[in-house]
């Protein structure tokens, strides 16, 4: 699965970056992120989960270090040279070593230590893709049916919960959101198994999803509070957010799905493709975006204002959003 495209989702993975940039960009206490925080993380896994092939250990391992460990690493060393050159010159050997802890432990370890950003994904979706591995292989000598495996991929993901969001102990690579990652995984995974994305479901299955995506939200909506937030160990009502995020990531996956089949079949043929073609290449380039988008972090985005819009959150997340993109063309176009 993982060699082969599909266009559907690579629009789910465009989807889901423009969810990433504008969950950054809206402020804290505004209505659009607790909507956008209510599965927006939860749903890369879930994406990563629906083209997740079984690999020997090993292979695995190496092609995921390629992937996801060597960009962090070489983000986090351009990120932190101003300070070495300043420290190493200086002396100050302690801001050293807790340079090289917050490398380690990526999402900070809920003391001293900092986290290191947006790129904390990149580790933990690491940790979760080498793990599930390793599950799969026991699932596929045990024969365990798709249920066992979820409620098996649960457990794993309730102990990274334990450990992380319950006992507060903050894991080095943060792999205990690694393990929670490992439950979104096999959802992703499940509703390849399952061809739920083919299948034509009854209305019914539809509006419980919408409906328990809904009331994950409204869980937070009051205080304007995230139902989830991977990074922090946070969970207003665990079942629920968990419920929400998949119900959310399924509804989202389904409605790429549908509008992949009505542009590619539409009258006006030749502009649909056209806007099909863009948003499939967002998907595709989604990796290499989400970077960039690591590196925007520096620049006031509030302060952004566009003609007959002014400066709002909108403003920023669509001039931001424009901006990552307009950086990967030209990189492109560089190279």
């Amino acid at each position: 699965m993982e060699g082969k495209r599909l266009g559907w989702v690579d629009l789910a993975k465009a989807m889901a970056f423009v969810a990433v940039v504008w969950g950054h960009t809206f402020p804290v206490g505004s209505r659009i992120r607790p909507i956008i925080y209510s599965f927006h993380m939860p749903f890369f896994f879930v994406i990563a989960g629906y083209t997740f092939s079984r690999k020997p250990m090993g292979r695995m391992a190496a092609s995921s270090a390629k992937r996801l460990l060597l960009p962090y690493t070489l983000m986090y060393i351009a990120g932190s040279i101003p300070d070495l050159l300043i420290w190493t010159q200086s002396g100050r050997m302690g801001e050293l070593i807790a340079l090289a802890q917050s490398f380690v432990y990526v999402a900070g370890d809920n003391h001293d230590i900092p986290s290191v950003g947006a790129t904390w994904f990149l580790v933990a979706l690491f940790v979760a893709r080498v793990v599930f591995n390793a599950l799969l292989h026991i699932f596929e000598r045990r024969k365990l049916p798709l249920p066992a495996q979820g409620i098996a991929c649960a457990a794993v993901a309730g102990a990274g919960h334990l450990i992380g969001g319950v006992l507060g102990i903050w894991l080095p690579l943060a792999a205990d959101i690694g393990l929670v990652g490992c439950f979104f995984l096999w959802c992703g995974h499940a509703l390849r198994a399952s061809g739920s994305m083919e299948r034509a479901d009854k209305p019914v299955h539809i509006l419980v999803s919408l409906g328990v995506w809904i009331a994950e939200i409204s869980t937070g909506m009051p205080e304007r509070v995230q139902a989830v937030s991977m990074l922090g160990r946070a969970y207003l009502f665990l079942p629920l957010a968990f419920a929400g995020a998949i119900s959310a990531s399924f509804l989202l996956m389904k409605a790429c799905f549908v509008i992949e089949g009505l542009l590619s079949s539409a009258p006006g043929r030749a502009l649909f493709q056209r806007i099909l073609s863009g948003g499939t290449y967002i998907g595709r380039s989604c990796m290499r975006l989400y970077l960039i988008h690591c590196l925007d972090f520096h620049f006031a985005w509030s302060a952004v204002s566009i003609p007959l819009l002014g400066s709002t959150a909108l403003t920023a997340s669509l001039a931001r959003t424009t901006f990552d993109i307009l950086v990967l063309l030209l990189f492109e176009l560089i190279g």
